[in-house]
């Protein structure tokens, strides 16, 4: 497994990461306003809605920290999830271009967990302070 911040330090990793972060804000956001105007009955502020939304969050980088170690949450209960399979390395006759990737789409599978570890990390912890502060404000 690769460390989780020599990953995110490669200068590509920044747009991807970033417009995670801006789509799970925006969802979060919208999830907040809309549980706000429906389903708010007795629970003043617009706090605990921040808070709920960032503890979701929160948790979704957990499991995407634990499919780093290619332990999907479907397969926690099993015993033989926890051994890791042997990689094979095979060579194939095409020549790659050394770029960097330019989209979510072009990395690959460890870079991917990554992107979505840190993603949901940061906008959740970003939703739980804003929360806290405006349930205990408001």
């Amino acid at each position: 497994m690769k460390t989780i911040w020599k990953v995110v330090r490669r200068e590509y990793m920044l747009r991807p990461i970033l417009q995670l972060c801006f789509y799970k804000a925006l969802a979060g956001v919208l999830v907040t306003v809309l549980w706000f105007q429906f389903l708010n009955h007795g629970v003043r502020g617009i706090g605990f809605g921040l808070t709920a939304v960032g503890l979701v969050l929160v948790c979704a980088s957990w499991f995407s920290y634990l499919c780093l170690d290619e332990n999907s949450y479907r397969n926690l209960l099993k015993r033989d999830s926890w051994k890791k399979p042997p990689k094979i390395k095979t060579a194939d006759m095409i020549d790659y271009i050394e770029t960097d990737p330019e989209s979510f789409r072009e990395l690959d599978k460890d870079e991917k967990h990554v992107a979505q570890f840190t993603s949901s990390l940061g906008t959740g912890l970003v939703f739980a302070i804003i929360g806290t502060i405006a349930a205990a404000l408001f």
